[in-house]
């Protein structure tokens, strides 16, 4: 697994992809592949940030399935709307 943190969940089979909710989404509904998600995001590896839509006009339109990032894909797949979460991704 990506992290040791208990308060992360395995959102892949192989423990490569872990989240944990900071914020509850709400409903019962998620996002299917080939959805458009809107998602706020900073990517980091260490402290380096290498992507981040923070300072831009809104959220990011990401379509699932695209092939932007399979794990943030596969964690996104699995949040409710309005869910804020940290994802690890190995």
């Amino acid at each position: 697994p990506v992290s040791m943190d208990p308060s992360m969940e395995p959102v892949t089979d192989d423990g490569s992809v872990m989240k944990r909710i900071v914020q509850k989404g709400s409903g019962w509904d998620r996002p299917k592949l080939h959805d458009e998600a809107f998602v706020n995001l900073t990517g980091k590896h260490g402290d380096t940030v290498f992507d981040t839509n923070q300072g831009e006009d809104g959220p990011r339109a990401l379509l699932l399935g695209s092939a932007y990032c399979d794990g943030l894909e596969a964690a996104v797949l699995r949040m409710h709307k309005g869910e804020k979460a940290v994802v690890d991704i190995a």
